[in-house]
């Protein structure tokens, strides 16, 4: 991104103090410090390091290391409102959405387009001069640190640029609640290589509930016509942000597929947390053979069974799983089925799960605790065989080893993050269940989970 910023364009005070509750200021400062386009010498590096000191929130630290050395020493305001904008990303918006492009895209998107449409439509009420300025960029915009919050009941949109071949937005919306003015915010990014969408939203229930409740939302162009939350922020940006301003379309969620991957996704796990267990019954008792000798001599006795093979098997498996989970109740803990799952390579495991089959109608099964493999509840091997029936899973909890998503084996299988993936008509999403996130537990979630929904033959 390169939208022309230079300290003559730059408010003289920092106004976006509504965005200090989504900035780690710690994780910001060190990104600052060690980032050479915005302290490109030692002596800034320096004097840097020693303002910093005692200072707890970004716009003071702006307004008094940063403001006062932007004519003189050429800072790269771009690059800061980047890193804003990064820790912003990935700091407090929990709900994720994966949606993928409907085709590729033409190298020559216009984005100087799309930020003028967004910003005639949706920056009405900012500051005139600013307006100017950002009216004149081609290349679009990132003006984060000039913009205050919007007025109650509105949306704006303080920035919409493209860095490294990823289109990036953010947006916001604002109501009055307690007499207080409440924002939640939400990002857009596109990688325009790959065709992938990644759409980010905080869940503000203070805002949720003051928008529905009154006729705010109305009064926003385009309006998705939903209840407000994260989901609404969602369907803005890709009908907005993205259908009417830069006019993409993403691919049509087949929910079928889509559960079905997560079934597959769902499947793998368990299988490395029942790795352990079944070969140590197994090594011990020989059970499927005998449940399989026991199984063929009872049909063998009443022909009026009718049990073929593979109904036989079918038998076999549903009482090897009653012998199986009461071996699992008694002597395995959630610790060892834990440090299991971790030493036969899997990512994490599934503490809750959303099923439906014939056998069993629909329900919620849950482990007990997120800390607690699904398979250590008795109960999980009654619906085993309708989910294996049925295939297809719409919500389930993983939780995320901290030793997969940070690549760091010395971390133990008690370390882990807590999530919920969703499968519904028009969207794809998982939420974090944590306050506090990072660039790259989010990465290596959105990973893993598209390299179940799309096909070998569909990546580029």
């Amino acid at each position: 991104m390169n939208d022309g910023s230079s300290a003559e364009t730059v408010q003289s005070i920092f106004e976006a103090r509504y965005l200090e509750e989504y900035l780690d200021f710690d994780r910001l400062r060190t990104a600052i410090a060690h980032n050479p386009r915005i302290l490109s010498s030692e002596m800034l590096k320096a004097d840097f390091g020693k303002t910093a000191i005692g200072i707890t929130n970004f716009g003071k630290l702006y307004n008094t290391f940063f403001r006062p050395r932007f004519a003189e020493t050429g800072i790269d305001v771009t690059e800061l409102a980047y890193e804003i904008f990064k820790e912003i990303d990935s700091g407090r918006l929990t709900n994720v959405y994966i949606d993928i492009l409907d085709k590729d895209v033409d190298e020559d998107i216009d984005v100087g387009k799309a930020a003028e449409y967004l910003n005639r439509k949706y920056n009405s009420n900012i500051d005139v001069g600013l307006k100017r300025v950002i009216e004149g960029k081609h290349n679009g915009y990132n003006r984060i640190i000039d913009f205050s919050a919007p007025r109650s009941n509105s949306l704006s949109i303080p920035a919409v640029f493209i860095k490294e071949n990823h289109f990036y937005a953010l947006f916001s919306v604002a109501t009055e609640f307690n007499d207080k003015l409440e924002t939640t915010i939400a990002t857009v990014d596109v990688d325009l290589d790959r065709g992938i969408v990644i759409v980010k939203a905080r869940n503000n229930p203070a805002v949720n509930s003051a928008i529905n409740r009154s006729e705010a939302k109305t009064k926003i162009p385009n309006c998705p016509d939903m209840a407000f939350g994260p989901d609404w922020l969602h369907k803005f940006a890709i009908s907005v942000v993205l259908g009417r301003a830069l006019a993409l379309k993403i691919r049509p969620h087949n929910i079928g597929a889509e559960k079905m991957k997560m079934y597959q996704m769902h499947t793998e796990l368990v299988q490395a947390v029942l790795k352990r267990p079944m070969e140590q019954l197994e090594n011990k008792t020989h059970l499927h053979q005998k449940i399989l000798s026991h199984v063929q001599e009872i049909c063998g006795l009443n022909r009026g069974l009718y049990a073929n093979d593979e109904i036989q098997q079918n038998m076999v498996e549903h009482i090897f799983n009653i012998y199986l989970s009461r071996f699992i109740t008694r002597s395995f803990s959630e610790t060892k089925l834990r440090n299991g799952a971790k030493e036969n390579g899997a990512f994490g495991f599934a503490n809750t799960i959303a099923f439906s089959g014939k056998n069993h109608g629909s329900g919620k099964m849950k482990s007990g605790g997120r800390a607690k493999p699904l398979i250590g509840n008795e109960l999980y091997f009654d619906v085993k065989q309708s989910l294996e029936e049925n295939k297809q899973i719409a919500q389930w909890n993983v939780s995320w080893f901290d030793c997969y998503l940070y690549e760091d084996d010395t971390l133990t299988a008690g370390h882990f993050c807590n999530t919920s993936i969703r499968c519904e008509k028009d969207l794809f999403k998982v939420v974090f269940l944590k306050h506090k996130l990072d660039s790259i537990m989010i990465h290596r979630v959105t990973e893993k989970l598209l390299n179940y929904l799309v096909r070998e033959d569909e990546k580029k």
